[in-house]
Formats: C-alpha cells, sequence, structure tokens
C-alpha cells in the first residue's frame, strides 16, 4: 500500500473519530447553539435603530471667484508695498478640518441642539417622533442629569466625542464632492443636525474671510493716509474697492464654502443594526464553540 493510500486511510478514521465525537455530544452542541442563537436574536432585538442622514456637497464657485479676485490685485499690493495674504487656499480642505474641531462645534454646534439628544439619546419612537433617553445618564421627566459620576452632566469635551462619533465626513479626490453624514437613532434629528452642521460651516468660514477683509480694509484705509505719490494713492483706491467687493461678495452668498447636491433627508430606513447578521454570527460563533468544547470534553475524559 502506498503512501497516498496510508494518508487516505488515516483521513477517514480521524474524520470518523470526530463524526462520533461530535455524535456523542450532539445534545450539548444543539443546546449550546441554541442558547447562542437566542442571546444573539435578543440582542439585536433591543439594540435601538440608528438612522444616518447623508449630503453629498461641492465646493462654491463663491471658493473660485474670491480666489481670483484676491489675485487679480496682490500685484498691485506689492508694487503699493502692502502684503495681502490670499485666505481663500484649499478652502474646501479647511472648512471640513474645521467641522471635525472643538472650536466649531463648541461655537457653532452644541448651542444650538440639545445637550442630551447629544450624550443620552437611545430610542426614537416613530409613533409619537419622541425620543427616550439612557436613564443612568438622563431623567426626561425631572430634566436632570443622574449618571454616577461627577460632575453629573457629560462635559463639553464628552459631548465633542459623541459628536465625532456620529459624524462622517470625506472628500472624492478625482471629483472633489464632498460626502456627510450624521447617524442619530431619529431620522429627523439627524437630518436637522446635518442641515445645522452645512448652514453653519458656511457661515463659519465666511465669518473668517469677512474678518480678513475687515482688517485689509482697516489697514489700507490707515495706509493710504502716509501716501504721498499718486499713483500709488491709485494704486491703494483699487485695493480698497476690490476689499469693498469682497465684503459685498460675503454678504450675498449664503453657499460660501459648500453647496448642496444632494441635501439632507429624514430616512425612513435605519441603517444599523444588521439584526440577521448579528443573529447569524451569534448563531455561527455558538455552533463552532459547542463542537470545540465537545473535543476538549473528549480530550479530557481520555486521560481522566
Amino acid at each position: 500500500m502506498n503512501n497516498n493510500n496510508f494518508e487516505n486511510l488515516n483521513d477517514e478514521i480521524d474524520l470518523k473519530v470526530l463524526f462520533e465525537v461530535f455524535l456523542h455530544y450532539k445534545t450539548l452542541i444543539i443546546i449550546t447553539t441554541v442558547v447562542f442563537l437566542t442571546v444573539s436574536s435578543l440582542t439585536a432585538i433591543f439594540i435601538p435603530n440608528k438612522y444616518t442622514s447623508s449630503a453629498l456637497l461641492a465646493p462654491s464657485a463663491v471658493e473660485d471667484n474670491f480666489s481670483n479676485q484676491i489675485s487679480s490685485f496682490s500685484s498691485i499690493a506689492n508694487m503699493a508695498g502692502i502684503n495681502l495674504d490670499n485666505p481663500s487656499t484649499n478652502k474646501s480642505n479647511e472648512a471640513i478640518e474645521r467641522i471635525k474641531s472643538y472650536d466649531f462645534f463648541v461655537a457653532y454646534f452644541l448651542p444650538n441642539v440639545k445637550y442630551e439628544n447629544l450624550v443620552a439619546a437611545k430610542k426614537w419612537n416613530i409613533a409619537d417622533n419622541m425620543i427616550s433617553y439612557n436613564r443612568r445618564i438622563y431623567n426626561k421627566s425631572s430634566d436632570t442629569w443622574v449618571r454616577n459620576k461627577t460632575p453629573k452632566k457629560p462635559s463639553k469635551q464628552e459631548a465633542f466625542e459623541e459628536y465625532l462619533e456620529i459624524l462622517q465626513i470625506s472628500e472624492d479626490n478625482k471629483t472633489k464632492f464632498i460626502s456627510i453624514q450624521i447617524e442619530h437613532p431619529s431620522p429627523v434629528v439627524a437630518e436637522s443636525w446635518l442641515k445645522l452642521i452645512i448652514k453653519s460651516i458656511n457661515n463659519y468660514m465666511a465669518d473668517i474671510d469677512e474678518s480678513i477683509a475687515k482688517d485689509s480694509l482697516e489697514f489700507l484705509n490707515t495706509s493710504i493716509q502716509n501716501i504721498n505719490f499718486s499713483e500709488v494713492k491709485k494704486s491703494v483706491n483699487s485695493l480698497i474697492e476690490k476689499q469693498i467687493q469682497i465684503l459685498t461678495f460675503i454678504e450675498a452668498n449664503e453657499d460660501y464654502v459648500f453647496k448642496a447636491i444632494s441635501s439632507p433627508i429624514a430616512p425612513e430606513k435605519k441603517s444599523s443594526p444588521a439584526r440577521i447578521i448579528i443573529i447569524l454570527t451569534g448563531t455561527i460563533l455558538g455552533f463552532i464553540s459547542s463542537l470545540l468544547l465537545s473535543l476538549f470534553l473528549n480530550y479530557k475524559n481520555k486521560f481522566q
């Protein structure tokens, strides 16, 4: 008998032994699998639904127009001996990072949302559009914070961590489109928060550039008083006119950095949890665990 035949015979013997072991412990295997199935099913049932509101944004034409206006008179500014920085470089990338920043969160997001909806929301009731809260953190009936921690109310930094957990934002390198998402137990809240973020970042970036333009205008108005050469004065006057145009431009555009291609909506379908996957995963883990336990018990009994 050659080696291949020996190997095939050994494989058949091993499989037969395994089958006999599993058959002997079939009750244990069935019970363990059913227990895992039950636990995973209950877990899947009691995990609250979460909904994700999404938006697709494009960089606003304002960025290009503003950049062109700055560059059109930067050479004139240099001739006049004045250095005016271009504040619109990589404006979209800057806006994305600012959305994820603590400063933006504290100044623009947090004052416009219910604190408990961010740090204590647990479940959304579709029938009355009401949110229930984690009772270990927040008592809705008495409007008090009850967690077993000091301070009882979660801090702004803790709230910021929750904010980053529910926020997803990314940029397509080819199209430069920005995808932004907010996940929450309430689809209505998810939609309203996403709209708030988009509106706020446009205002935030406009405020920054408006401040720069106003400072530049103040500087130019002061500088022109000390200039004696008529040609230089003429150049500075042109710069002043441009700064006024920029300020007007900022005031006239709501979609200062981003414009919506696909606006946020309150989704009807949940984004998580994937209950079937949870149940299947739990059942498979239970079945595999029961097989390993059977082998362990068989090996243990052999050496007793």
